[in-house]
């Protein structure tokens, strides 16, 4: 990878951000944390009391920024080679930035879709073990592509699916915590 696709993946990745916030502030979710660091763009939105249309919208937001931009750079391509050829790049990377977050796995946006709508029709502590069983099989999966090619892609993928493991443990725990502290009182 040579820096011209690190950078290009750095402003596609604060853009996709960009574009939740957006959506954020037209749906008046309440944005808890916003930071801005050197790998990019991190923030935190309350969706608890959001409705699924809203969470929808929001989750789908930054894959929408993405595959905007890949249509932008298509769109604009200029005839000589030097810029069709850094455009083609933009609109690449972008496309797969759009697909790999709608990956069903938390903390993508496709993780966050699906968990959105599971809580709709199906209780929480179900939903949670649903959504960590799908992380665990894309680790599973993941884990092993890398093992195979050495990809930096699958050990992303399986980074990101380890990391909504903990996460979805995490809830787990706090709703035992909870159920077990209101026997008590």
């Amino acid at each position: 990878m040579t820096i011209r696709y690190l950078l290009i993946l750095y402003v596609s990745l604060i853009l996709h951000e960009i574009g939740h916030f957006i959506t954020a502030v037209i749906i008046h979710a309440k944005i808890i944390k916003f930071n801005i660091a050197l790998f990019g763009i991190n923030m935190q939105i309350n969706i608890n009391d959001l409705s699924l249309n809203r969470k929808l919208a929001l989750f789908f937001s930054g894959p929408f920024t993405n595959i905007l931009i890949m249509l932008l750079s298509y769109r604009y391509r200029q005839s000589d080679i030097y810029t069709m050829y850094h455009l083609n790049d933009v609109a690449y990377i972008n496309i797969f930035l759009s697909l790999i977050n709608l990956l069903p796995i938390i903390p993508l946006d496709g993780g966050n879709v699906l968990k959105s709508i599971l809580e709709r029709y199906i209780k929480k502590e179900y939903v949670y073990r649903i959504v960590l069983f799908i992380n665990i099989i894309f680790l599973i999966i993941s884990a092993y592509c890398f093992y195979l090619s050495f990809s930096v892609f699958y050990l992303a993928i399986s980074f990101m699916a380890l990391k909504g493991i903990f996460y979805e443990k995490t809830l787990i725990l706090e709703e035992k915590i909870k159920n077990t502290y209101k026997k008590f009182m």
